[in-house]
Order: structure tokens, then C-alpha cells, then sequence
């Protein structure tokens, strides 16, 4: 029942998982950008924001916190043009050895899910894209590449993958192909202060958004989940070598582009033992619903969240599932009538209920801003509490004028973007980029810019 009365939370609490649910317009990303404010403004926890919807106004509140607060800030995205911070997804396997081959390659399979293909067994294609990955780290082994960066490893599992049928291999070396075009995702020499390192990240409580809308770049997705396995193995990387365990919280909007994943049930496992607290943020349930190779993520999800704010519910399975979160109490129910000539008697039985009725979540759900949060801290049940999110209270970024003037500054620019760095396959005999591929990567970013001046996103 609704009393009106404000309910905190201790931010200690979010020291566990955490699960948004809500619809578009439920105010589900103000919520989580009012949480991760809390937490950049009162810890020195590190935060990486996994952004696969692209909202300006979290990455703007973020960062005037962070610097506000002498917090080092930092961002990736697709967008050449955008100022970004460069991140080498292969700094987080390197150098290259025997002893951690196994480990790369397990790495880049997970992050890529490399896991399926068309017509195919999961277990089938799963073997395939080990099998090429690690050709290809052993090549860079033996030819000297202890830190090769992505491009060079996409050039070498093309030459080192010709021994399977082109078929087999086209996923593995798709996908590095094609994360290949970034020169986001190197470190150029002297730069070191712009890369984005995770060990130095959670370190240092620096606050990293990736801002990787993957409606305009269907790459983002592979370039988000290998941020997310980075600093999931930096934070296990400083537990192996005997550092005192620091704060991390990883968060990722619209998670269910990663969630169905095969991995994803060992990303909570290993991130709750490692001190990784992952906040993930999606629409509805059915999202994580799974299909064909994947997995259905609603149990798992549900089962390793100890914070959940629930928006919306949309489907019965929603409503059954917050009243299982409520405790039973004894309800009188008709039980029938029965006649004995001319008299008539009505049947009174009891039974037991969910304190919790459906008809309030369907009231709720429909109203924004209010919805249901249901968490543990460890000492006690707690029934669902109906809440009213008021971000005014809380914070002067939160009105709605706030909102709108900062949902309205564009990520910062760069004078002169950086030309995609050319692969050895496109140069041609004189050491230049082939005048077709030219013309091609002038395309792409005519296009890019074009969508960029289109993008408007809202929630």
C-alpha cells in the first residue's frame, strides 16, 4: 500500500546486482542515471556504462559529476568523428604466450559470441571459431606479436583459417574484420593518457561510458560485450595478483542485446565473487526471453538481482512474478451457495493469497514514474514497495529543464577525425589505400554523418 513516505535505500545495497525493468517513457534511465550519480558523487567505485541506447542525457549528468567531483571521465564510440578515448580490446590478453593462450582465446570467443551459425549445431560453429581464434594467436606467437592489436589478429586469422572451408570460418573472421575498420580500437603511440585501461580504471574510481547505440552500428554490440569482458578480467586479474578489492559497477542499458548470450550466467557469477556489480537496464521481460540458440535469461537474471525496480509489467508471467515476491495472507472467498427448500445458505472459505494484487501492478504499471522495488539486504523479508520516482527531489540535473538542455549536447568533437587505419589486404602494390576502398570508406561516412544528424533518442 502507498503511504507517501519517502524510501531510501542504502547505497550499500547496491553493492549487489540490480535489475531495471521499464518500458520507453517509465523513467527507467533517469532512475539509473540518478543511482549512478549517487554512486560516482559518494564512492570512489569505478563505473563503466555500457550505453546500447545512446541516451545523451546520462553520458552529459555523468560527466559534468565526474569532472565536478576530480574524477577522471572517459568515453568510447563508433562515430569517427567524435573525440573518443581509444580501447584496445586485445591489452586485455596480452602479451601472448603459451601459458595464456587458452585464456585469449576463451576471451575473444566470449565477447564475440562466437557461439552459432545458420543451419548449424551451437556446438558445431562454437568449435570452429576456437579453433580459428587460437590459430591465429598461435600464429601471432610465432611470428613475434606478443601485443598485437585487433587488426593485426584479423589479418592473420584470415591467412591462418585457410585451411578450414570458407564457410566454417566466415563468422570468426567477420566479426574481426569488421571491428578491424576501427581505429577506436587501437592505442596510437604516445597516446596513452586518451586508451581507455581498466586496470588503471578501477584503480584510479575512473568513470567510462560506452556510448554504443546499436541501431546505427550493429558493431557496437561486439565492441560493448568486449568492453564488459575486459573489465570483468581486469577486476579478476587484480584479485589473482593480491590487490585489495575495489569497488566496480558495470552497468548496461538495454541489456538484453548481450544478456541472451551464452555467457551471461557467468558474467554474474564472476562479476558477484570479483566485486563486479552489474546494474542491468532493459525494456521487458521477453527480451530476455531467448529463442532458438539462445538461452531464456529471465530466471537467471531474476535470481542473481537482489535490487529490483520493476516499472512496467506487461505479461502475466511479470505479474505472477512480483507477487511471488509477496508474502501470502488469508483471503475470504465465496465458496458457493446451497438450497435446502426454501432456505438458502452462502459458503464462506478461506484461503491464502499474495498480500500483493494483481489489480495494483496493473494500476501502477500504467502510471510513469511509479512501479515496484523489491530487494534484499540480508535481514529480513520485504514485501514489493509501490513507489513514485521523483528525481526532482533528489537533484537540480533532474527538472525537466535540466533534462532537455542535456539530452540536447551532441558528444564532444574532434578537430580532425582519424582516417580508418587501412588493413595490409587493402593496400595496393605502392602502399596506399586502393582508390575503390577509398571511395567506400567516404561512403560510410557520409552515411554515418547523415544518421548522426537524425539521431534522437528518447526515454
Amino acid at each position: 500500500m502507498a503511504t507517501g513516505e519517502p524510501v531510501f535505500v542504502p547505497l550499500a545495497t547496491f553493492k549487489q546486482h540490480c535489475q531495471v525493468r521499464g518500458m520507453t517513457g517509465s523513467l527507467k534511465s533517469v532512475f539509473t542515471t540518478y543511482v549512478l550519480s549517487q554512486i560516482v558523487s559518494n564512492t570512489d567505485a569505478c563505473v563503466l556504462f555500457a550505453d546500447f541506447g545512446g541516451d545523451l542525457f546520462t553520458f552529459n549528468t555523468l560527466k559534468q559529476i565526474a569532472q565536478s567531483r576530480g574524477k577522471k571521465f572517459r568515453f568510447l564510440s563508433t562515430a569517427f568523428t567524435d573525440d573518443w578515448d581509444s580501447f584496445d580490446p586485445m591489452k586485455s590478453c596480452t602479451p601472448l604466450s603459451e601459458a595464456t593462450l587458452i585464456r585469449a582465446t576463451n576471451y575473444l570467443v566470449t565477447s564475440l559470441s562466437l557461439s552459432f551459425g545458420e543451419g548449424f549445431s551451437t556446438g558445431y560453429f562454437s568449435d570452429i571459431a576456437v579453433l580459428t581464434i587460437q590459430d591465429a594467436l598461435s600464429h601471432c606467437i610465432d611470428m613475434g606479436l606478443l601485443y598485437p592489436d585487433i587488426n593485426q589478429v584479423s589479418e592473420v586469422a584470415e591467412k591462418s583459417s585457410k585451411h578450414y572451408r570458407r564457410n566454417d570460418v566466415a563468422q570468426a573472421t567477420m566479426a574481426f574484420r569488421q571491428l578491424a575498420n576501427y581505429p577506436q580500437l587501437r592505442n596510437a603511440p604516445g597516446s596513452e593518457d586518451r586508451a581507455i585501461c581498466f586496470e588503471r580504471a578501477i584503480e584510479n574510481g575512473e568513470v567510462i561510458i560506452g556510448h554504443l547505440p546499436g541501431l546505427l552500428q550493429p558493431t557496437s554490440v561486439k565492441i560493448g560485450a568486449l568492453m564488459f569482458w575486459s573489465l570483468i578480467l581486469a577486476a579478476i586479474d587484480r584479485a589473482e595478483a593480491g590487490l585489495p578489492k575495489k569497488d566496480v559497477f558495470l552497468v548496461v542499458e538495454e541489456c538484453s542485446v548481450i544478456a541472451r548470450a551464452p555467457s551471461f550466467e557467468k558474467a554474474l557469477t564472476l562479476g558477484r565473487k570479483f566485486g563486479v556489480r552489474l546494474v542491468l537496464v532493459h525494456q521487458t521481460s521477453e527480451q530476455l526471453r531467448g529463442g532458438g540458440h539462445s538461452a531464456d535469461m529471465r530466471p537467471i537474471v531474476s535470481d542473481n538481482t537482489a535490487i529490483k525496480l520493476l516499472l512496467t509489467s506487461t505479461t502475466r508471467d511479470d505479474e505472477d512474478q512480483l507477487r511471488g515476491f509477496s508474502e501470502d495472507i488469508e483471503r475470504l472467498r465465496d465458496g458457493g451457495k446451497s438450497y435446502s427448500g426454501l432456505n438458502a445458505s452462502t459458503q464462506i472459505r478461506g484461503v491464502y493469497e499474495p498480500r500483493l494484487e494483481r489489480n495494483e501492478i496493473l494500476h501502477t504499471s500504467a502510471i510513469t514514474g511509479e512501479g515496484f522495488l523489491v530487494y534484499r539486504a540480508g535481514d529480513k523479508h520485504r514485501e514489493p514497495i509501490r513507489i513514485k520516482f521523483d528525481p526532482i527531489y533528489f537533484h537540480e540535473f533532474f527538472t525537466p529543464e535540466a533534462h532537455a538542455a542535456l539530452s540536447s549536447i551532441p558528444l564532444p568533437k574532434r578537430e580532425a577525425p582519424p582516417e580508418p587505419v587501412p588493413r595490409q589486404s587493402d593496400l595496393n602494390g605502392k602502399g596506399d589505400i586502393s582508390p575503390e576502398r577509398r571511395a567506400r570508406h567516404a561512403q560510410i561516412r557520409a552515411v554515418i554523418e547523415e544518421c548522426k544528424k537524425e539521431e534522437r533518442w528518447a526515454d
